[in-house]
């Protein structure tokens, strides 16, 4: 009796542990948060990064039209900029905890300038991009990112905008071609050109490289305006669903800039709900 006894009392002790140790693997990792400098734009490189920390965001994504500092007059961050002013920037991050995950681009002229770009990507140990560049630029940017240990996404930005990236059919043909450029999903992009956000994760699996996360005011409509995530018309439970199932571990990166004087408390209120959701 002792013995079934002591049997059953093991037993019930493995499914015990069994159990837990199910419940701990099925938990996510926390989202990895960044915000791009879009969020920001009225702001120089340099404030952002300061407002940015005070809400403990510690990672961003740049945007080429951003000032970069007070001390610097027009000057922007991109890869035009001087020696000094890198520095500058890269001893700003130091002294906020702050990294760049992604350098979003304009597109470069031709091979020279994209060089440019990947040693100003390698200066921040940077090695993801996002570009809108046109196909024929494509087969450079492979040959780069294979050299430099990097990786091109796509924008998919909206219908009407001087390129086909919005479809993520046309996207998804494109970047099937290639081992080191992706898709850069923009769920908000996609709203705005009519197209289900989740349906076009789904054309894309295994080939999102970076992510721009927005909720719209509208749906269909290419002027809508960004709103705080889950007070708008995307599902956005759906989006993080879909996006949790590919196992995608880059970015969420924040992107809303229709409302600067907000900005740093949209990016509050957006990071805690990643955080929750």
């Amino acid at each position: 009796m002792k013995k079934i006894t002591s049997l059953i009392l093991t037993l019930a002790f493995a499914l015990f542990v069994g159990a837990c140790t199910t419940e701990k693997s099925a938990q996510k990792a926390p989202r990895k948060i960044a915000v791009q400098m879009w969020t920001t734009h009225d702001y120089t490189l340099e404030e952002s990064i300061i407002g940015l920390a005070k809400i403990g965001i510690d990672t961003i994504e740049t945007t080429p039209i951003q000032k970069i500092s007070t001390k610097f007059g027009k000057a922007l961050f991109n890869h035009y900029a001087t020696q000094e002013q890198r520095n500058y920037v890269k001893n700003l991050l130091k002294k906020y905890n702050m990294k760049i995950c992604t350098i979003y681009c304009r597109p470069p002229a031709d091979e020279a300038d994209l060089q440019k770009l990947m040693e100003f990507g390698k200066f921040f140990d940077v090695n993801m991009y996002v570009s809108e560049s046109r196909e024929n630029m494509l087969p450079l940017w492979e040959k780069y990112c294979e050299k430099y240990n990097a990786k091109m996404a796509i924008h998919c930005h909206q219908r009407g905008s001087n390129t086909p990236y919005w479809d993520p059919k046309v996207v998804r043909k494109i970047v099937d071609q290639y081992k080191y450029i992706g898709f850069c999903a923009e769920t908000g992009a996609w709203s705005r050109s009519g197209v289900d956000p989740v349906y076009a994760l789904k054309v894309a699996e295994g080939k999102i490289f970076a992510l721009h996360l927005k909720d719209q005011k509208t749906f269909n409509d290419i002027k809508s305006a960004g709103v705080n995530y889950g007070t708008g018309v995307l599902d956005m439970k759906a989006i993080l669903a879909e996006l949790d199932r590919q196992g995608f571990d880059h970015y969420y990166v924040i992107e809303q800039g229709d409302d600067q004087k907000n900005a740093f408390e949209i990016a509050r209120i957006n990071k805690e709900y990643l955080q929750k959701n």
